[in-house]
């Protein structure tokens, strides 16, 4: 691969569309759409892709942050590779980019996606995740000349070893704590279990970085490739699972499912609840403008919402019969579910009783 790459122009996007690229990408990507697609049809598939790749870039709505985010949160991505990469920099990253094609193509992909990704106001480190395959070939690159090294090599083999055992003798006090974690999360258990595995993941990859370094070994790739690794294993059985149940989107959803009726037609009042309709399997639709929810909740019932309790106010009068049937929380926000059951007689019900 690195000879192919090494042969074609700096900024050509063809290494990129090669069979086998594609084909691991497909191989990894392909399996959630297709399970969504299974779950909610295509055409919900296709709405989701738009929104989350098109809607959020061009008219981000949360998760904003400063045009420098995305750079601290690349050097955090990559621990315990960061530490001597940056020692690197500072000892010929030039000569590595100018002798080594490679390298040198990676990047400028790398720096072009890090642009890409800190133009929208909605940034997240995990946006960065097309980054790090470029970003690992250029900080092996470097991190051979570290290995190659006399001084900067044994320095950088220490600071990885202190960082190392700093994160292990650390890790159960913080995770304990749940230091480093809004407060919502930390409180529960499971959060707390998977920010140690993640720690211990860290500090375990640090030292056999930082053994690499001293003995020259190939070890010094070993351990951040292997922490790597562990996160992705861990991320969708603990992590993602930990952090669903921090928010409260299971426990509402299952909540709704039993506060409203079999059969009845649903909106949610926010996109971004995709997991109120996944764990619910209420098969909601997206209704942001007051007006329309209110009018879909005038037609044939049983009928339902679920609107944010702030945005009650700002709702005309509910149709006769409309109820509000479970308040609850996800994160920090307040839902409410407003049903309407069957038609009733007489005027309409104010909206904030």
């Amino acid at each position: 691969v690195a000879d192919r790459v090494a042969r074609t122009a700096l900024l050509s996007p063809w290494p990129l569309v090669r069979p086998t690229a594609l084909g691991a990408l497909l191989l990894v990507a392909l399996p959630w759409p297709l399970a969504l697609a299974a779950r909610r049809g295509w055409e919900d598939l296709a709405a989701a892709l738009w929104h989350q790749n098109v809607d959020r870039f061009v008219a981000s709505w949360d998760n904003l942050e400063p045009w420098w985010y995305q750079g601290p949160a690349l050097l955090l991505g990559l621990l315990p590779w960061s530490l001597p990469a940056l020692a690197a920099l500072s000892g010929g990253a030039r000569r590595v980019l100018r002798d080594d094609r490679l390298a040198r193509w990676s990047a400028c992909w790398l720096a072009l996606a890090l642009v890409f990704f800190s133009l929208p106001h909605g940034k997240r480190g995990v946006y960065l995740l097309p980054c790090y395959p470029a970003a690992a070939i250029v900080v092996e690159r470097l991190l051979a000349r570290v290995v190659a090294s006399g001084a900067g090599r044994r320095r950088s083999a220490v600071a990885a070893l202190t960082f190392g055992l700093a994160v292990l003798a650390l890790a159960p006090a913080v995770a304990r704590a749940g230091g480093l974690l809004p407060a919502e999360m930390a409180a529960l258990p499971a959060v707390r279990h998977g920010a140690l595995a993640v720690l211990l993941l860290v500090g375990l990859g640090s030292l056999a970085l930082g053994a690499g370094l001293w003995t020259r070994h190939r070890l010094a790739l070993a351990g951040p490739v292997g922490m790597a690794l562990g996160l992705g294993l861990l991320a969708p059985v603990v992590l993602t699972p930990a952090l669903n149940a921090a928010q409260g989107a299971r426990a509402f959803a299952v909540a709704a499912r039993e506060a409203i009726p079999a059969k009845t037609e649903v909106v949610l009042a926010r996109k971004k609840w995709e997991l109120i309709e996944w764990y619910g399997d209420l098969g909601a639709r997206y209704v942001p403008d007051p007006g329309r929810l209110v009018a879909h909740l005038a037609g044939p019932p049983p009928r339902a919402a679920i609107v944010p309790a702030d945005m009650l106010p700002q709702l005309p009068p509910w149709p006769a019969g409309t109820e509000r049937r479970l308040t609850g929380r996800i994160g920090r926000r307040v839902l409410v579910v407003l049903v309407r059951e069957r038609a009733l007689p007489g005027a309409p019900v104010s909206s904030s009783p």
